[in-house]
């Protein structure tokens, strides 16, 4: 299955800009937090543990 998501154009801390293979997403908790995924596009699988702590 092909999933298409467009790229984000990112700000580094030294100024310079580039796009990169992002998209929106929320983790849900006793809190829930809205920030942005960085997709590994290279990747055929990304995993991250339900136990992990932030």
């Amino acid at each position: 299955m092909a999933i298409n998501f467009r790229y984000k154009t990112v700000r580094r801390p030294d100024g310079t800009e580039v796009k990169t293979p992002s998209i929106p997403i929320r983790l849900n908790g006793t809190e829930k937090f809205d920030t942005i995924g960085l997709i590994d596009s290279g990747a055929d699988v990304s995993a991250m543990s339900r136990s992990h702590k932030i």
